[in-house]
């Protein structure tokens, strides 16, 4: 009954671009090429200790909820670094599931430029580079440790990604005097109410006609689900899908407002954290 509704409807409701990310994330189906292509990304996860020459690697933590601030300029200010293990770090990183959904999301949109705010070791930008339509990527980390283990991780699948070393707002700054624009921006670096919301509306201008703007961990903590459903509402943006773990918007205010839920048919996620 679950497999008919959605099939009559989502799917045939829904703008064709997103159909095969729709279905995926109901049916998880997956063709011998993304099982083969998800295989040869996760390997790098083994080597990420060599990589990085040590057993400890420094990143640039998210802010714990209410704890995003600005400064006199209205720029975020950074995290305070921290260091965690190895380890630890191999364990971070978009699995192949959520990447082969990120990977059929951009194919979807036929996607040839690509802003990834939150590099990590830079798993899912591989999946972005991998996408058939082999978009460029510019990828921003605020941790040099991750940035060069993330280059690494990249050149296996592409020779021009460009990984930024910057804090988001220093980044943004530069892409938009540059004139920089994109079709996909994906938002994957603090999981917080006023951060997501802040990087929203900095990024939203970059974003191509017709683009759209992934955001991750929709359900992390209670604030960060808060700040999904502010997006949800917001009269800046023509549509948005939940697709789970991560949302789509499109921003654009000319087309009727809508909004379709994969999870009233697919199960939603228990919420991770009540508040960090």
């Amino acid at each position: 009954m679950k497999r008919r509704r959605f099939e009559q409807e989502v799917l045939r409701e829904l703008p064709g671009a997103f159909v095969p990310a729709a279905r995926f994330a109901f049916f998880r189906d997956w063709t011998a090429a993304e099982r083969h292509l998800a295989r040869e990304i996760e390997g790098f996860r083994a080597h990420i200790g060599a990589v990085a020459g040590a057993t400890a690697i420094e990143s640039l933590g998210s802010p714990h909820s209410g704890t995003f601030t600005l400064d006199a300029r209205g720029l975020a200010r950074g995290a305070a670094p921290t260091i965690a293990s190895v380890a630890r770090h191999a364990r971070t990183g978009v699995r192949p599931f959520g990447g082969t959904l990120l990977r059929r999301l951009v194919t979807g949109i036929n996607a040839t430029r690509v802003l990834e705010l939150g590099t990590n070791t830079g798993f899912s930008a591989c999946y972005f580079v991998a996408a058939p339509t082999e978009p460029r990527l510019v990828t921003v980390e605020g941790s040099a440790a991750m940035c060069a283990i993330a280059r690494t991780n990249l050149a296996r699948f592409s020779t021009d990604a460009i990984v930024m070393h910057a804090l988001f707002d220093e980044a943004l700054a530069l892409l938009t005097t540059a004139g920089e624009r994109f079709d996909c921006a994906y938002i994957d670096g603090q999981h917080e109410r006023q951060a997501t919301l802040h990087y929203a509306a900095r990024v939203a201008p970059l974003i191509n006609p017709g683009g759209i703007i992934i955001f991750d961990d929709l359900y992390w903590s209670a604030d960060m689900n808060r700040a999904w459903q502010d997006i949800c509402t917001s009269p800046d943006f023509s549509l948005t899908i939940d697709f789970g773990a991560k949302g789509i918007a499109m921003p654009g205010t000319t087309a009727p407002k809508r909004h379709v839920d994969l999870c009233a048919y697919m199960g939603r996620p228990p919420i991770g954290r009540l508040d960090w």
